[in-house]
C-alpha cells in the first residue's frame, strides 16, 4: 500500500499544487517516518502505519473505516511520545474477522 499522496505522481502531484509547500513537506517527513508495513492474518493482507519498532504502543483507529493517511496529523502527534500502529481495515466479511485483524 502506498501512501495517500504519492507526489511522484504527476495526477496525484496536480491535486496538491495549492497546497501549502510548509505543508507538503511535513506530509513528507510524515510519510518517511511512518511507512506502510503489512501482515498477514488468517490468509488476510492487513496494510499498517507504525512509526517505530519499539516503544510503549498506541493502537490508533481511523475513523469511517478509512486510510491511516487520513489521519496523519493525529499519528504524527502520537508519534512524539508513543509507538503508533494505524492498520488500514481490509475488506473482510465478518465483524469477527475485522478484530481478529485489528
Amino acid at each position: 500500500m502506498k501512501h495517500l499522496a504519492d507526489l511522484t505522481d504527476p495526477k496525484v502531484a496536480l491535486r496538491y499544487t495549492d497546497v501549502p509547500l510548509a505543508d507538503l513537506k511535513k506530509y513528507k517527513a510524515f510519510c518517511s517516518v511512518c511507512p506502510y508495513k503489512q501482515v498477514t492474518i488468517d490468509g488476510v493482507e492487513w496494510p499498517y502505519l507504525v512509526n517505530k519498532d519499539s516503544g510503549e504502543t498506541l493502537l490508533l483507529l481511523s475513523g469511517a473505516l478509512a486510510i491511516p493517511d487520513i489521519s496523519w496529523l493525529t499519528i504524527d502527534h502520537f508519534a512524539q511520545m508513543y509507538r503508533v500502529i494505524t492498520p488500514a481495515y481490509s475488506a473482510v466479511k465478518t465483524m469477527g474477522a475485522l478484530a481478529v485483524g485489528i
